[in-house]
């Protein structure tokens, strides 16, 4: 049977191994011609602490950040990173 790599997983979490692991990625595809998607995750733990600090005291944060508001603005964020990266 003849297997054939059509898609890479490149699971970047922007330290200082996430150009190598980039450059990995991009060299395999490059002999395999497969395509190269990249995945970034927000860890939930950090999502539950905003909502349990916001939970307990809504005027703690200056702008009333909520989990929601966090991650679009954490996701805004790595999108920028990730494009420099790429």
């Amino acid at each position: 049977m003849n297997k054939k790599i059509h898609k890479i997983l490149a699971c970047i979490d922007l330290s200082e191994y996430s150009l190598i692991t980039l450059e990995y990625a991009m060299a395999l595809a490059k002999k395999t011609g497969a395509q190269i998607m990249v995945l970034n995750v927000i860890n939930q733990r950090d999502i539950y602490r905003i909502d349990m600090v916001y939970g307990f005291s809504p005027g703690y944060y200056a702008n009333g950040v909520d989990a929601e508001e966090y991650v679009m603005e954490v996701t805004k964020e790595r999108q920028g990173r990730l494009k420099q990266l790429i």
